[in-house]
């Protein structure tokens, strides 16, 4: 008799908290798709944060690369101006001795800008291939931009529905368990 009695009381208690064990899950079960959102908005965040950087260093490796273009053509033309101004004064004077300097200045410029330009080369070519490991196209990357904006606005609306949902779960668990402590009266 005691054993029915006491498998009565289990099973009233056991239907009794079965809508608690059932949010308890739930909440969980929330709480880990909210974390999932929230580590996949960060990743799009860094995808676009390097995409950003990438389109920045390739544009200012073109710009490089158009200045050295042009430095290239100034040294030409000073060259010549030095060609010119040996014959003329038989390499001496004032005349020679600054299209000397002005070449030599010019060419010490143009060493250091093509080191420059290569290492930005480097840098842009290491942080293309990483985009593209994460499954960025760099060949397209204003659309890209727009993609990982789209996919970031997506994720900040998940991510914030996610937590609604949880504070409503939340508070749902709560007012379970207050009523759960208050005593019933037979």
């Amino acid at each position: 008799m005691a054993d029915l009695s006491l498998s009565i009381a289990l099973a009233a208690i056991d239907n009794a908290t079965a809508p608690l064990r059932r949010v308890r899950e739930a909440a969980r079960q929330m709480g880990g798709g909210a974390r999932a959102a929230t580590e996949r908005l960060g990743g799009l965040e860094r995808s676009a944060e390097q995409l950003t950087a990438f389109r920045s260093m390739r544009a200012r490796t073109r710009q490089n690369t158009r200045a050295l273009a042009g430095l290239d053509t100034e040294l030409t033309a000073a060259r010549e101006r030095l060609a010119s101004v040996t014959a003329e004064t038989n390499g001496s004077g004032r005349a020679f001795e600054r299209a000397t300097q002005h070449v030599a200045h010019l060419e010490r410029r143009q060493a250091a800008l093509r080191r420059r330009t290569e290492s930005m080369r480097t840098a842009t070519d290491r942080m293309g291939e990483a985009l593209r490991e994460a499954g960025v196209d760099t060949n397209n990357a204003g659309a890209e931009a727009r993609r990982l904006a789209d996919d970031i606005a997506r994720a900040t609306r998940r991510a914030n529905a996610l937590a609604r949902i949880e504070a409503r779960f939340d508070r749902i668990r709560r007012a379970a368990w207050a009523s759960a402590r208050t005593p019933c009266k037979a």
